[in-house]
């Protein structure tokens, strides 16, 4: 799959979730998302080379203590990362789009009637991509309510220009949150992630409930992403914002084998029930 038909499962996302999309859009839909779905699994099959995702961690355990056998151990950990990365977003892409939005207002469901909610002024949101858990109704309710809401930005052009001067723009992989005061000021960003737009202003440092999205998440509170490490970075910039991980019941694994640069989520929120870490 080239990167054109990726932005068009994108585009069409987007559009399901603003207007709604034809018969034939829906077709196609269906198309792409198979087809992605299915180069995923064959790539992520010859990389396997026949190996059980199931025992993966074992093998590489007993291999590891081998270490003649595998000289760079971080670079097998990392190849396997990656390899529970594509399952999982395989899985999730499979989901029909009723499904979705079923197990995402379950989810803002029950943020909302968390113990936190009522006290919390300030909340870092994110605007979900492809079949990610959608917590925009959530966050509008925060907006009703009179909190102050926020998403993130990673363009790189944009945060050169708001916090160039700062010695820690040098990271390449920076991000920062916008407030945002309507769900609609958003554009196209890095990533082909929906961001706040030039009329919304940079926060930070606040003292701020942050739903973090992500591929995989364990009952410890460990969580792999995409790879880009954006939300290490900026917790551990920010280490006392609240961070409350936004997955489905699916996404959850028993245990994850981590670095020392990923950061523990404080509590999972899924469509069946609350992770207190």
């Amino acid at each position: 799959m080239n990167q054109e038909q990726i932005d068009r499962i994108n585009a069409l996302y987007r559009k399901s979730k603003a207007e709604g999309l034809t018969e034939e859009e829906k077709k196609e839909q269906a198309l792409l998302r198979k087809q992605y779905v299915a180069d995923v699994k064959k790539n992520l099959a010859a990389q396997l080379n026949n190996i059980d995702m199931v025992n993966l961690w074992r093998t590489l355990e007993i291999s590891m203590e081998k270490r003649q056998d595998f000289p760079d151990a971080a670079l097998t950990q990392e190849k396997a990362r990656q390899q529970i990365r594509a399952r999982h977003k395989a899985w999730r892409m499979e989901l029909p789009q009723e499904e979705v939005q079923e197990k995402s207002r379950k989810i803002c469901e029950r943020l909302a009637a968390s113990d936190w909610y009522h006290n919390s002024a300030v909340i870092y949101g994110y605007y979900p991509l492809g079949a990610e858990a959608d917590c925009l109704p959530f966050l509008a309710q925060a907006l009703s309510d009179g909190k102050t809401v926020a998403l993130p930005v990673t363009s790189k052009e944009r945060l050169q220009r708001d916090c160039g001067r700062e010695k820690r723009m040098q990271d390449t992989h920076r991000m920062e949150f916008y407030r945002i005061r309507e769900l609609s000021r958003v554009r196209e960003g890095a990533f082909h992630v929906m961001e706040p737009d030039e009329s919304c202003k940079r926060i930070g440092g606040e003292d701020a409930v942050v739903l973090v999205p992500g591929l995989v998440f364990d009952r410890k509170g460990n969580r792999y992403g995409y790879g880009g490490g954006y939300y290490d970075r900026y917790f551990a910039r920010f280490p006392k914002l609240s961070r409350m991980a936004v997955a489905f019941e699916g996404q959850i694994e028993e245990q994850l084998a981590v670095l020392p640069t990923d950061v523990r989520m404080h509590r999972i929120y899924t469509e069946e029930r609350e992770y207190r870490i």
